[in-house]
C-alpha cells in the first residue's frame, strides 16, 4: 500500500467525506450460558406452542422447526438470549422479556437484536452493539455474549 501527502483542500475534503469515530468502543457488559437441549426439548414437549410463543419470536421458531435437530436450535437461542439477559445486567428483572433478544442467523452465524425494554436498559449503558459467540453439542448448547459501547453510558459497573 503506498502512501501520498494531501494538501489543505484535499484533507477538508477527505474530512467530509468519511465520519471520523470520536469516541472509543469500550466493552460495557457480558455474559454466558450453558443450557442441556434434552431440558429444552423437554420443556417444549411440555409446554409445547405457549412456551415456544413466550420465549421465541416468529422468525426464531420458522427457523429452528425446519432444522433437523430442532430441540438444539431451540436450546441455542435460549442461551443466547439468557447470555444477552445477563450481559445487560438485568436478567428478567425491570420488565426485560425473552422477545427483547432477538437472535438472527447470518453467514458469519447467530446475531442478537435487542428490542424493547431490553434496549433501553442497554442503551442507558452506552450499548452500540452485540457480539455473539455460540454453538453446540450433542447434548449442550454454549452461547457468550459481549455488549460494546461508549464509555458515555457507563458509570462505573
Amino acid at each position: 500500500m503506498a502512501f501520498r501527502s494531501v494538501n489543505a483542500s484535499e484533507s477538508a475534503s477527505l474530512r467530509s467525506q468519511v465520519h471520523l469515530r470520536r469516541e472509543a468502543l469500550l466493552i460495557i457488559g457480558g455474559g454466558i450460558d450453558v443450557i442441556e437441549i434434552a431440558r429444552i426439548e423437554r420443556a417444549l414437549g411440555r409446554r409445547g406452542e405457549r412456551l415456544r410463543t413466550r420465549l421465541y419470536t416468529a422468525l426464531e421458531i420458522a427457523d429452528c422447526a425446519r432444522r433437523r435437530r430442532s430441540a438444539a436450535h431451540f436450546a441455542l437461542r435460549f442461551a443466547v438470549k439468557e447470555a444477552g439477559m445477563k450481559a445487560i445486567g438485568t436478567g428478567w428483572r425491570r420488565g426485560v422479556a425473552w422477545r427483547d433478544f432477538e437472535t438472527r442467523e447470518t453467514r458469519q452465524g447467530l446475531e442478537l437484536v435487542i428490542h424493547g425494554c431490553a434496549l433501553s436498559i442497554a442503551r442507558e449503558r452506552g450499548f452500540a452493539r452485540a457480539w455473539v459467540g455460540a454453538s453446540y453439542t450433542r447434548t449442550h448448547a454454549f452461547a457468550q455474549v459481549v455488549l460494546e459501547g461508549t464509555a458515555q453510558g457507563v458509570t462505573g459497573s
